[in-house]
This record gives C-alpha cells, sequence and structure tokens, in this order.
C-alpha cells in the first residue's frame, strides 16, 4: 500500500538526487584501487587465522 501511495512522490526525487550525483562526479577522474589496500585478509574475514 505504501509503496502505492508514495511512489509517483518519491520517483522525482530519486531522480533529482541521481542528477545531482553525477554533476558532482562528472569531473572527477579517480583510479578505484590506487592507494587502497585491505582491512583484512579473507582468511580473517572467514574467522581464521592469516596464512
Amino acid at each position: 500500500m505504501t509503496e502505492a501511495v508514495y511512489r509517483e512522490e518519491l520517483l522525482p526525487v530519486i531522480q533529482t538526487g541521481a542528477r545531482v550525483m553525477d554533476s558532482v562526479f562528472l569531473h572527477v577522474e579517480v583510479d578505484p584501487l590506487s592507494g587502497m589496500e585491505a582491512l583484512f585478509s579473507v582468511a580473517e574475514a572467514m574467522g581464521r587465522e592469516p596464512a
């Protein structure tokens, strides 16, 4: 019921937010892997001791 009532009101808000975010990040050139280090290993994430 809630979705049926608010869907038409929420769609323009979501689209406006998406357009604003697109404009904010339009000119940003970032290598998503540069400078990133793992916070923990896969083994640690699974509760095991790292090798």
